[in-house]
């Protein structure tokens, strides 16, 4: 099964990317690029490391801490037999999972090691631009003009409530029937707390999804089965994320700075969601777009599949992804949060190349779980 071939593209962007060495002992980091989609592959990587372990010393020297591997799967690295999970303990893993504490509602096991691991954002296939109505966004090129748009909506999510796609009851619990604990009940708890409240729009589906997300103000980017897309799709079309899910890292957390574009609230505050997001003034708004277009260069693979912004890919999630990787390996005893005070280079780097791009002095926000607690834990192709 092929549906998620980030690893494969990944490998090929490496290799025309300048950053892959012929001499392994010049090498920081060493890529397997095996295919790391479910439990089932866990074979096929204990075979690879099998064989590296036999014909090259590097894995041996380290024992794996100078590796690293591209799991796509809805629960990363928690994906893994125990056997690969012993194994691999050292390994850094690039995932679109930032789960960083069990979740026993859900339930959802630890996948991410902060300060080792990196959260990747999911790959949008090209195809999908057009599925998605990317077209429409005031970030692409062929966009509405941003100062034109009538954002009428304050709060929007469409999509599904129950893991079972059943319609949700009107009292709680909303969801009974299978898989009742669906994406931690963030969704559960926003439709219930919020459905029905004015100028705000929540439903299991709508025929306007694109047109929803440049007409409103605020849209949910939640869990769905585990890592979710809709933060990095919602980032692509300009409005402005609300990340609701305690002790989860969002794509590149805490590298990139994700309360300067979006707003990340804790489960407890679900039921007065419409307070914070009311608290927002206009300046604040305005402040969080113009570091969007910076951050959402960031989530996009547009080195591999093409711009959508007019961007020429020097500040996408492949070159993200190598950058933080280069601060793991120069600073391997400082936290992520730190990268942007230790080296002017990263901070340029993640402010797309403007000391100020991404929304300088912006006022404090509510600590989220998922940044409240940061440990400083500490190419080549094998």
């Amino acid at each position: 099964r092929l549906d998620r071939p980030l690893h494969l593209l990944f490998w090929q962007r490496l290799l025309s990317s300048g950053a892959r060495v012929a001499d392994p002992s010049a090498a920081d980091w060493f890529y397997i690029p095996v295919r790391m989609r479910s439990s089932r592959d866990s074979e096929y990587l204990l075979q690879a490391i099998a064989y590296i372990r036999e014909h090259w010393p590097y894995w041996n020297a380290t024992e794996g801490a100078n590796h690293f591997l591209i799991h796509t799967g809805d629960q990363g690295a928690a994906e893994l037999t125990p056997p690969a999970r012993e194994i691999t303990q050292n390994v850094t893993w690039l995932h679109h999972w930032g789960l960083h504490e069990d979740n026993d509602i859900a339930p959802w096991r630890a996948a991410h090691v902060p300060g080792r691991d990196i959260v990747i954002p999911p790959y949008i296939f090209p195809h999908h631009y057009h599925k998605f109505g990317m077209d429409h966004s005031p970030l692409h090129v062929a966009g509405p003009d941003p100062a034109t748009l009538i954002r009428n909506v304050t709060f929007f999510f469409a999509g599904r409530i129950c893991g079972d796609r059943s319609e949700p009851n009107t009292s709680w619990p909303i969801c009974t029937g299978r898989n009742a604990g669906y994406s931690g009940l963030v969704r559960q708890k926003v439709h219930y707390f919020h459905h029905n409240r004015t100028e705000y729009l929540v439903a299991t589906s709508t025929r306007s999804w694109d047109l929803h997300l440049v007409s409103s103000t605020f849209c949910l980017a939640p869990p769905g089965g585990a890592h979710g897309q809709r933060q990095v799709l919602v980032s692509f079309m300009g409005c402005i994320p609300v990340v609701i899910g305690d002790y989860i890292y969002q794509p590149f957390e805490p590298e990139l700075d994700w309360p300067l574009f979006s707003v990340q609230l804790l489960e407890e505050q679900i039921p007065d969601m419409h307070i914070s997001l009311g608290e927002l003034g206009t300046e604040l708004l305005g402040r969080m777009r113009a570091a969007q277009r910076c951050a959402a260069q960031h989530l996009a693979w547009s080195s591999m599949s093409g711009g959508l912004m007019g961007e020429s890919g020097k500040y996408d999630a492949f070159e993200t992804a190598l950058e933080v990787l280069r601060m793991r390996q120069q600073y391997p005893m400082s936290a992520p949060f730190e990268y942007a005070d230790l080296d002017a280079d990263f901070r340029r780097f993640m402010n797309c190349g403007s000391e100020g791009q991404m929304g300088d002095d912006l006022p404090p926000t509510q600590a989220n779980p998922s940044t409240a607690s940061r440990p400083a834990k500490g190419t080549a192709g094998d």
